[in-house]
């Protein structure tokens, strides 16, 4: 992947090598996903961060996970390209981040993502059950956001299709 690739060295710890073997980021982490775009994912003890493949911090090791967020334009995936960041926190809240360490979606706790974004837009579970047990016998409502985190429907339907199940 450009030229760079995972590696692990004798002692556990994760860094970044060039096609001649040499350290591009030195091991220091603790666990590191597969790059996407110039960005790659990393993990420092129970946090994780993500880095440029140079090494530069672009979102610090202070989210208790992220993970990569899918997304399409026109039915094609380019999220490998420009890759956006799922933020967890130690309290469950959800937010979202792009390749450059942009807040999108502050993390709070209204709604969860449900799904990939399509053209701009994803599907979100929404948790009026907060500290409460869930009724077994009613729908968990979902709705619409966008990019940026603006609900375009609300709470409003049982089920909403995900990407690439949009409607063309």
């Amino acid at each position: 992947h450009r030229g760079v690739a995972v590696a692990r060295d004798l002692m556990g710890k994760y860094g970044l090598i060039d096609k001649t073997g040499a350290w591009i980021v030195a091991p220091q982490y603790d666990y590191m996903y597969d790059p996407r775009g110039n960005t790659v994912i990393v993990n420092l003890g129970d946090y994780d961060g993500v880095i440029d493949l140079k090494g530069n911090e672009i979102i610090p090791c202070t989210y208790h996970n992220i993970s990569y967020q899918d997304a399409y334009t026109d039915g094609v995936r380019t999220s490998d390209e420009h890759p956006l960041f799922l933020l967890s926190t130690d309290s469950d809240e959800e937010g979202l981040a792009d390749e450059n360490g942009t807040i999108l979606i502050q993390p709070q706790e209204q709604f969860k993502l449900t799904g990939d974004f399509s053209d701009g837009v994803c599907g979100a579970i929404y948790y009026p059950y907060k500290d409460k047990t869930i009724p077994l016998d009613v729908p968990i409502p979902k709705g619409l956001v966008d990019l940026s985190g603006q609900e375009l429907t609300g709470p409003i339907y049982e089920e909403v299709p995900t990407c690439p199940e949009w409607p063309i």
